[in-house]
């Protein structure tokens, strides 16, 4: 089990238990407030994943592409199907794990294709702009994550990357 999981396990058990109530008092209710700060934490990120994801591309499409942003909104939108390499992965879904460098549409590799899309003419520079706006996304995710819990992500394969980002937020 996963470090953060485990931690979360430990603490529903304490409060489950009615001795621990009586005995930690002031500590149970550091530890309740605790497990909010956590949770207020990742219901911070995911609403700026999501925004990532859904709103700065319409940010993006309306200021760069005011003429056409309907169109590109579209686009942006659906270069969110790079997320269909997720299904390659088993598990599916594992919520300690930075898509960077793991999935196939998600490595340094392919993400250098995004760059040179850049430079092709529309709708393919439309279309690497959102596979790079996605592979950002996700790595801020990783960040996020690696901040709140840097166990959780000790084996990614993008590691050295989460690290350095994390330092120089840090600093």
């Amino acid at each position: 089990m996963p470090c953060c999981a485990s931690k979360n396990k430990q603490v529903q058990d304490l409060l489950q238990n009615s001795n621990a109530k009586k005995v930690f008092g002031i500590s149970t209710l550091f530890i309740v407030s605790t497990n909010y700060l956590k949770l207020e934490k990742a219901m911070v990120q995911t609403v700026i994943h999501y925004f990532l994801h859904l709103g700065m591309p319409l940010i993006i499409a309306y200021l760069f592409f005011r003429n056409d942003y309907k169109r590109v909104y579209l686009i942006l939108l659906a270069t969110m199907l790079v997320d269909l390499d997720h299904l390659l992965a088993t598990p599916i879904f594992s919520p300690n794990r930075c898509s960077i460098n793991f999935h196939p549409l998600h490595t340094y590799y392919v993400m250098a294709g995004y760059v040179v899309m850049l430079f092709l003419p529309k709708p393919y520079k439309i279309i690497g702009l959102g596979l790079l706006l996605h592979m950002l996304t996700d790595l801020n995710d990783c960040v996020m994550t690696y901040l709140n819990c840097p166990q959780c992500l000790s084996e990614v394969p993008a590691l050295a990357l989460v690290e350095w980002l994390a330092k120089a937020v840090k600093s």
